[in-house]
């Protein structure tokens, strides 16, 4: 191997997977505030130290911090055909289209 090729593991990396997962949790906690708050987050500009430190990390850094973790492990993966990325893209899709569906009729039923 020469040394300008990069070495392909079947390892988990930890720091990727770290960096998904908080992205993900900083994600879920600012789309539930959104929701949840009485403020119009779209005209009035971050007064809390809570709400700024939150805005900051879900909003500019938030999905393309998500998107380049993925960019990552779509590196570092055993399944790296393109038949192997649709299949999974189509069973993630089916996956999230039934779990919204689910989360959709359950609110809609308490109304």
């Amino acid at each position: 191997m020469d040394s300008g090729s990069i070495s392909i593991t079947n390892q988990r990396h930890f720091e990727v997977d770290a960096e998904k997962a908080f992205v993900i949790v900083v994600m879920g906690v600012i789309h539930v505030y959104e929701i949840l708050s009485n403020i119009d987050y779209h005209t009035t500009l971050p007064t809390g130290f809570f709400r700024i430190i939150l805005e900051f990390l879900a909003g500019p850094l938030g999905a393309p911090v998500f998107m380049f973790a993925m960019g990552i492990r779509m590196i570092f993966t055993r399944h790296d055909s393109p038949e192997q990325f649709i299949r999974r893209g189509i069973r993630l899709f089916i996956a999230v289209a039934i779990g919204i569906s689910v989360i959709w009729n359950r609110v809609r039923g308490r109304n």
